[in-house]
């Protein structure tokens, strides 16, 4: 009777809900034996993957149907007998971890001499390459007329003045007063030197 029942109701359901019983093709069927995902996230854990999204677009990549499904028999044939291996300590989700560095080196600073040594290496080699690549500089035509001009070190005439502007008169009265104006101007004579 109830198998009956799940026929009748097998029967109808399509045509009462309306929707396609059909499924594409490449999905697997309820009858075919399950899928690894253990051995699928464990190669996926192996290859580096680590978050969610990479996850996701690994299984993309490799579909489930792609990765060899449990059989159930290859299980059972297995002897009993054989003790389950224990995970290593030094793997992390399949990924060996690299080994502790010796305590003896890190309580000695081994490694901050090295990264030192390193250091002072690379500064030398650097300014090794840089002293390489120095050259003179080179004089310009500038710099040649700069060095072979003679200047004159000690002036001993006085700076030429032509006698026509001299007797130019001003031709605004910026002075308050004329007495201000004639110390002015004995001031300007007295430094010109005349």
């Amino acid at each position: 009777m109830a198998t009956e029942h799940t026929r009748l109701f097998a029967s109808f359901l399509p045509v009462l809900s309306g929707w396609r019983q059909q499924e594409p093709p490449g999905l697997a069927t309820r009858d075919s034996c399950p899928l690894d995902f253990v051995a699928l996230n464990r190669n996926a854990a192996k290859s580096g993957v680590t978050t969610a999204k990479e996850l996701h677009r690994y299984r993309a990549l490799r579909p489930p149907s792609a990765s060899q499904p449990i059989r159930r028999k290859q299980q059972k044939s297995q002897p009993k007998s054989q003790p389950k291996s224990q995970p290593s300590t030094d793997n992390t989700y399949g990924v060996k971890s690299r080994a502790d560095p010796p305590m003896e080196l890190l309580l000695a600073h081994e490694y901050g001499h090295d990264w030192i040594t390193e250091q002072r290496q690379k500064i030398q080699t650097e300014s090794q390459r840089r002293s390489a690549t120095w050259r003179p500089i080179v004089d310009t035509r500038t710099t040649l007329l700069r060095k072979t001009q003679i200047l004159p070190q000690n002036q001993t005439q006085p700076l030429p003045r032509m006698s026509r502007y001299s007797k130019v008169g001003a031709a605004l009265d910026t002075f308050r007063d004329p007495d201000s104006r004639s110390r002015a101007l004995k001031a300007l004579k007295r430094d010109a030197g005349q």
